[in-house]
């Protein structure tokens, strides 16, 4: 009987031994797991880190070491050495250049690449700006690099102006139906970095939901709204007008296009306005009252700043 409980005893032990070393077994591996983890995040921290010193310190040989071979730089595709370049054009135009960031929350998006996601601080000409900014970094050959740079501000500004869910509904081919438009900004980072800068051309093109309208491209613009203006010549088709956004001047010409033969040509000839005329909101073209097959346009004097009128007939 004795050997018998002696048995079961060691037995237990045996059990609670085995036990013990498999519970110890999984705690250390998720020890070590979790020493791996903060081991990648400290060394992806110091890429941060060291992001934001080449901003203050003006490093730009450090930018060039940052940046990976090809990176999504406020939703341009640029290259690491375009991107380095950025920063170089950026730090010498405002010589009190300061930048902090906040606490830095990681986002695993896969083993070898990380969202890094904080708040930026930009004290540039006496103003202080905010920016809820994100790098994304990567692992490569050569260690961690930064594979992406935004802010949340951009990505909406260039979700807005992009996005068919802003578009503006018109009858814009006379078939009876209605299309939709939208204008699609040239590729450029929407923030102080790219004051001045596009990449390739500063055009905007306005789309339809309708392929077989032809696209309108807008030279030396870089934003603006269209505008349906109605069927301002009474064939079935609605115009469009738009005053396009620049980086300088308060003088603008207001475009108005009209659909012919399948090509878009102007109505009138480009209207020029300017910003006090903007800011009373004065209404540029309408069909004009009484007189069919014309239309008055409002527009700003070259001599004297005073807004006018014309009627103008229609072909």
């Amino acid at each position: 009987m004795k050997k018998i409980v002696l048995f079961i005893s060691g037995a237990i032990l045996l059990f609670a031994f085995f036990l013990s070393c498999n519970n110890g077994s999984k705690k250390n591996a998720e020890r070590n797991e979790n020493k791996k983890v903060e081991n990648t995040e400290d060394a992806i921290k110091s890429i941060v880190i060291a992001w934001n010193d080449a901003h203050n310190n003006k490093d730009f040989d450090e930018f060039i070491e940052l940046y990976n071979e090809n990176v999504e730089f406020y939703k341009a595709s640029l290259d690491g050495t375009e991107c380095a370049q950025k920063k170089e054009n950026l730090l010498e135009k405002y010589s009190d250049f300061q930048q902090s960031i906040g606490k830095i929350d990681f986002e695993k998006i896969k083993d070898d690449e990380y969202k890094c996601s904080f708040n930026k601080t930009v004290k540039v000409n006496g103003d202080t700006h905010e920016y809820p900014s994100y790098l994304v970094v990567v692992k490569t050959e050569s260690g961690w690099k930064i594979s992406e740079e935004s802010d949340l501000i951009t990505d909406e500004n260039i979700a807005k102006m992009n996005s068919p869910e802003y578009a503006i509904p018109g009858d814009f081919n006379s078939d009876g139906a209605l299309e939709y438009m939208w204008l699609e900004q040239p590729e450029f980072p929407k923030n102080e970095e790219s004051f001045g800068e596009c990449v390739g051309d500063c055009n905007c093109v306005i789309k339809f939901s309708d392929k077989n309208i032809p696209p309108i491209e807008i030279e030396m613009c870089i934003g603006g709204y269209p505008v349906n203006e109605g069927d301002l010549d009474g064939d079935g088709t609605y115009e469009i007008g738009i005053l396009p956004y620049w980086w300088t001047s308060y003088w603008k010409a207001y475009y108005v296009y009209t659909l012919k033969n399948g090509k878009w040509e102007y109505l009138v000839d480009p209207i020029d306005t300017h910003f006090s005329q903007w800011k009373k909101g004065t209404d540029v073209i309408c069909k004009t009252k009484g007189k069919p097959g014309y239309v008055t346009i409002s527009y700003t004097d070259y001599q004297d700043f005073e807004i006018k009128t014309k009627d103008i007939k229609l072909n």
